[in-house]
């Protein structure tokens, strides 16, 4: 794992910066809340999905699996 330092701040309300070592990414929420220049927090969720589908895979490849593909889809209850 890399140790890459995850920095969040305030950037207008309620919008935050996110900066994951050289990656910058914008958290807002739409109208009436925010302006919506990036994804809502629940949104940002989606990365949980990537890492599940990325673990399937590592695991499926170190116990000679075959899988055709991979798809993890989530649905956000309000």
């Amino acid at each position: 794992m890399s140790g890459r330092t995850v920095s969040v701040r305030e950037s207008g309300r309620p919008a935050r910066t996110i900066d994951i070592g050289p990656h910058r990414l914008l958290a807002d929420e739409p109208d009436p809340i925010g302006i919506d220049t990036g994804p809502t927090l629940l949104e940002l969720l989606a990365g949980l999905g990537a890492y599940t589908s990325m673990t399937v895979r590592m695991y499926a490849q170190r116990k000679g699996r075959y899988l055709t593909g991979i798809e993890v889809s989530a649905r956000m209850a309000a």
